[in-house]
């Protein structure tokens, strides 16, 4: 309950910490980049990390970087009071990333995040991480001399960032962007390895209309690569009746395309997948399987029936499940039905929800030489 009225008291001041501070000389001000919150005693504690304009570089990156701390009964009055302790005004209209320590995360986060979202004096493509990462630790200028939060914000501008060995100690990440077309939108979660020193994918967050639908975990969120165009290779396990066990294959490429056709109550929509793979390894038993033409038809056919199941089973969580088109076929809707579009994007998670969706899938193995 702590918490909640934490949180709350945070939504509430939030138009209070900052804006368009025009009426100011410059070189009275910082600006906060990025903003470290976490539960303290009696109250939350937080590291605001500013870039002074006015500071001259160093080359090293830290010349014009100043953390600053604050804590207070709760949010709002923890930034509140970093202000005061600052020889200049903090203003937050450039912050670049917002850091949740695990205390104040769970299932509070969405809430966190929201509060700075849906402010005005927030840029709309603030990325939020949530981290067990000492603040100062994590703050501190970097080895190729960038400051953190420069660092961190050119990691997260890619959609997955696949791995980092810069940021220690975070254990998950949340790059959070708003949608800006009437379509979900994700938040990327990515798990810090301690032992590897590295960060993976570790599944989404799904949002739509500002609101949290729920979460698809990694393994299960591989099967949307299936629903868009991806370069990136990835991993199936297939079983093949007639060659024993499950074989692996890698997916070198992966084509889709979404349509829609006006149907009643909604629309039919349709997915076109054209996925190619290469073997992983030889299947068990005779060494010229590897080499025979039954054996490859057996493994597309094998293939094409775990993409379906795949694709089947992601549409049932996005229509059944979270009820939210994170799979992009209001896109289709959009693209096609502009007009229809216009009047009802407000609807179509509802829409989509009770769509049928048809599957055209193709499969091929692709053989280094006339097995096929």
């Amino acid at each position: 309950m702590r918490v909640r009225r934490l949180i709350a008291a945070f939504a509430v001041s939030l138009p209070l910490l900052g804006g368009c501070w025009d009426n100011v000389d410059i070189s009275r001000q910082n600006y906060a980049m990025a903003v470290w919150l976490g539960a303290g005693e009696g109250g939350v504690s937080c590291l605001v990390q500013c870039c002074d304009p006015v500071a001259s570089g160093s080359g090293d990156g830290s010349a014009n970087v100043i953390d600053v701390p604050g804590s207070g009964a709760n949010i709002s009055e923890a930034l509140a009071n970093a202000t005061r302790s600052s020889d200049k005004t903090i203003t937050y209209e450039h912050l670049q990333l917002i850091i949740l320590d695990r205390s104040l995360c769970g299932e509070y986060a969405v809430d966190s995040m929201s509060y700075f979202l849906r402010s005005a004096d927030v840029q709309k493509t603030v990325n939020v991480v949530a981290s067990e990462d000492d603040p100062a630790e994590m703050f501190a200028v970097k080895p190729g001399g960038e400051a953190f939060y420069e660092y961190a914000a050119g990691l997260l501008s890619s959609d997955i960032p696949s791995e980092s060995d810069l940021i220690p100690g975070s254990s998950i990440l949340y790059a959070c962007r708003l949608e800006k077309d009437g379509h979900a939108f994700f938040i990327n979660k990515l798990k810090y390895d301690a032992e590897t020193e590295t960060v993976f994918p570790d599944g989404v967050l799904v949002f739509s209309d500002g609101a949290l639908r729920g979460h698809i975990a990694a393994d299960d969120w591989e099967s949307y690569r299936f629903f868009e165009k991806k370069e990136e290779e990835f991993n199936v396990n297939c079983g093949i009746d007639g060659y024993g066990g499950a074989l692996g294959f890698r997916c070198v490429s992966s084509r889709c395309r979404l349509e829609a056709e006006p149907a009643a109550g909604g629309f039919a929509l349709r997915a076109a997948i054209d996925a190619r793979f290469t073997l992983n390894e030889s299947p068990a038993g005779s060494s010229a399987t590897a080499l025979d033409h039954a054996f490859y038809a057996a493994a597309e056919k094998a293939l094409r029936a775990e993409v379906l199941r795949r694709c089947r089973a992601l549409a049932h969580t996005a229509q059944k499940e979270l009820n939210t088109d994170f799979i992009g076929f209001g896109r289709a809707v959009e693209d096609s039905f502009p007009d229809w579009w216009d009047e009802n994007r407000e609807k179509w998670d509802e829409v989509f929800a009770s769509s049928r969706i048809s599957y055209d899938i193709s499969c091929a193995v692709i053989t280094g030489g006339d097995a096929k």
